[in-house]
């Protein structure tokens, strides 16, 4: 009897509540972040449109940025769409002491509505903020180091603001009843279109320090010519990761090369007896000639294969006296025609210093200028002959240069002759006359093949 009485006790109990979470929800359920234990759909409406009032959209972004739009700003007005009385009434009302058992958050759309115009306003508001701040975004690129290599500089995110992401972004979010937007996980910032990761970026840089990397010295006597990053860049053509060699700016190259240093083709500079810079033109017959073809050849191979280290030129006509004084090596004899004045150089210094004269200017008997090599070397002969040139002249000694001119002592001329401007009204057929007392010594020191060099 007790036992059936407390067996009706407990099924109303039960049932009792089993009917009352018809109209209420379950214990221990949190809707929205709000605990809307045992409440009826009256109720939790009521903390909804409560909940509605304390709304606010907190914004942040980089650069510490952090913004605020509250419902009072965009006259938000929560809005009944029976979620709660759905969520009561799809409740398991008959198992509600399991279900009050275990607690359970329940996220339900927010139903709101605001005014939209009030909502670009403010969304305007803070562009105008913003705007004056920004900082736009680079892409990554690529910048040359101090050894003239290239890397990568990262780009630069930067705080632009894209206005109609922002707009997007921000309505989609109050419209969703959200409470924070982070614009960076929105994407509406501006973003580079290039980034340090870049396939092609890094190709590109692959490639062109793959030519810039080559490293190779031309020795020409005491200059060295460098092909290295300053001069392999400018060679360097294509876009993205597909670079070439332009093969026109190696040939100009090769070419500013051959004019520098090949004497025989150009006028040249040598430094003088009084260690300033003298032209020589060109013409004559002693000097050095690069092989052009083969020196292009040389560049680009260089540059193909990564070359480090030291090239040799490569001459089409090359001296054996050396390349010291832009090719004139140690051993060589200046003649300056303009001061009537010849230097004779043994392995670098000065041997000989001496007055001489020139071919007269006029008639044919001129001098050459120019810059010749020694080819004959004799003692005791008779230059010319009266029925060829109206002449005969015995001398001791006798050193060819250019056709018949030559150097050689000059016994019928008194010693203040030689010098000053002797030449110009009683100069020679186009020979260097030398005082006899001085041209032994000349011609023990000067060899055969030598290079003179006359300039006026």
């Amino acid at each position: 009897m007790v036992a059936a009485g407390a067996s009706v006790i407990i099924m109303a109990f039960y049932c009792f509540f089993a009917m009352y979470y018809h109209s209420h929800i379950f214990k221990g359920t949190v809707v929205n972040g709000q605990d809307m234990s045992n409440k009826t759909a009256a109720e939790a409406k009521e903390l909804l449109g409560i909940a509605n009032d304390e709304y606010t959209l907190r914004i942040s972004g980089r650069d510490g940025l952090s913004k605020v739009i509250s419902a009072g700003e965009i006259d938000r007005t929560y809005v009944d769409d029976h979620s709660i009385d759905d969520l009561i009434s799809y409740q398991n009302t008959f198992a509600w002491i399991f279900e009050t058992a275990r607690p359970r958050e329940i996220q339900l759309g927010e139903s709101a509505s605001f005014d939209k115009s009030k909502a670009e306003t403010q969304i305007n508001a803070i562009m105008t903020t913003l705007e004056p701040g920004f900082v736009y975004p680079e892409n990554a690129r690529l910048e040359l180091d101090e050894n003239g290599m290239y890397y990568v500089v990262p780009e630069v995110e930067g705080t632009a603001v894209n206005g109609d992401r922002l707009r997007s972004a921000v309505l989609k979010a109050l419209a969703d009843g959200r409470r924070t937007l982070n614009l960076d996980e929105a994407g509406v910032y501006e973003a580079p279109a290039v980034r340090q990761d870049n396939e092609t970026l890094n190709a590109r840089k692959d490639a062109m320090n793959k030519y810039l990397s080559v490293n190779v010295t031309y020795p020409f006597g005491d200059t060295d010519e460098h092909l290295n990053a300053w001069t392999i860049l400018p060679m360097l053509t294509g876009q993205g990761a597909d670079i070439s060699v332009s093969q026109e700016e190696v040939e100009s190259l090769v070419d500013s090369w051959c004019h520098k240093y090949s004497t025989l083709d150009y006028d040249f500079v040598i430094t003088n007896h009084a260690g300033r810079d003298q032209v020589i033109p060109a013409g004559g017959t002693y000097g050095w000639r690069l092989d052009r073809s083969a020196m292009i050849t040389s560049v680009l191979t260089a540059l193909e294969n990564g070359t480090k280290g030291t090239i040799e030129p490569i001459w089409s006509v090359k001296q054996y006296w050396g390349r010291e004084n832009n090719g004139l090596g140690k051993n060589y004899v200046e003649v300056d025609m303009g001061e009537q004045y010849m230097y004779v150089y043994v392995d670098g210094e000065l041997a000989v210093a001496t007055p001489v004269v020139t071919g007269r200017p006029d008639s044919g008997r001129a001098t050459a200028d120019g810059c010749f090599e020694t080819f004959g070397k004799d003692r005791n002969i008779t230059l010319g002959s009266y029925d060829v040139q109206g002449y005969e002249s015995p001398v001791d000694y006798w050193i060819a240069f250019n056709g018949g001119q030559g150097l050689h002592d000059a016994s019928w001329r008194w010693e203040g002759e030689f010098g000053g401007d002797t030449w110009l009204y009683d100069g020679s057929h186009g020979c260097v006359n030398v005082p006899s007392s001085i041209m032994g010594t000349v011609y023990s020191c000067v060899e055969e093949s030598e290079p003179i060099v006359l300039y006026y």
